[in-house]
């Protein structure tokens, strides 16, 4: 009886388990998985594997602004006759790039600056300002660029510092920032030979998978982050199922209790069923 009962008991565990890695894997599309190891059976020493090709050359690819987007114009070089009172030139000022595309700028007004990169923006002011002074030297820097890192059980918004930087840095600056999950080690807690990069439409997305362990994705152009790439973290199997199962094993220890005190009492003649 005592057998059956902690058979029935662990095969019911068993069972809640089964499902356990689809559960609490988030972005783990089943149609995108089977390329992925598909692709690996292929060439199981493929330090990347995409799932479908970039649309552009992200080695040369640059930021455009949006409507919504905080940049900063910082004006390096104002004459002091230009920096009266009315006229606030001196020191950094971020703007919001306005519903309509545009953003105002002291002695310049309005100037159209959605869809265009920090450089073209940079050029149109310094040509906007040489009107008024030599040489205007202009510094413009996009504030609100920013990337999002996931692992099963947390989540963290990186805002980058440049248009320049890559997964290993973005991953850096994610440990840097005391993610709860570090605490045993990246390489114990998570798949470092499986990072995924979700990029683009959603329902079409570009996915890079990529396995840390390997020196070459250094150089690769595509790990440049753009601004809105989800990076995932898949966690390792033994980790999760631990993190996942303790209810489960919780719930054998109570049933296991209460099984053994039944047949204690049973045995004491305190209890008997005929």
């Amino acid at each position: 009886m005592r057998f059956v009962v902690y058979a029935w008991v662990c095969l019911a565990a068993l069972a809640s388990c089964a499902p356990l890695q689809y559960q609490t894997q988030i972005f783990r599309d089943k149609k995108y998985e089977k390329y992925y190891q598909a692709q690996k059976r292929a060439n199981p020493r493929a330090a990347i594997i995409r799932y479908k090709p970039v649309e552009d050359d992200i080695k040369y690819y640059r930021y455009t602004l949006r409507e919504g987007d905080e940049i900063e114009v910082r004006l390096l070089n104002v004459p002091a006759e230009l920096r009266v009172e009315g006229v606030n030139l001196s020191g950094d000022k971020t703007y919001i790039v306005s519903a309509d595309g545009y953003i105002i700028l002291p002695l310049i007004g309005k100037i159209y600056v959605k869809g265009k990169t920090s450089d073209e923006v940079r050029k149109m002011v310094e040509t906007e300002l040489s009107v008024y002074y030599r040489d205007p030297f202009v510094d413009v820097v996009v504030k609100s660029m920013r990337i999002f890192l996931f692992t099963a059980d947390m989540q963290r918004k990186i805002v980058l510092t440049s248009e320049r930087m890559h997964l290993t840095e973005a991953l850096a600056m994610g440990m840097g920032g005391g993610m709860a999950f570090m605490g045993g080690g990246l390489n114990r807690q998570v798949k470092v030979g499986k990072v995924k990069i979700i990029r683009g439409d959603p329902l079409d997305p570009q996915i890079i998978w990529v396995d840390m362990r390997k020196m070459e994705v250094m150089a690769e152009p595509d790990l440049m982050m753009r601004s809105g790439d989800i990076v995932y973290l898949e966690n390792r199997n033994l980790p999760l199922f631990n993190a996942e199962a303790g209810t489960v094993f919780a719930a054998i220890t109570a049933v296991n209790t209460l099984v053994s005190l039944y047949f204690l009492l049973r045995s004491l003649g305190i209890i008997n069923f005929r």
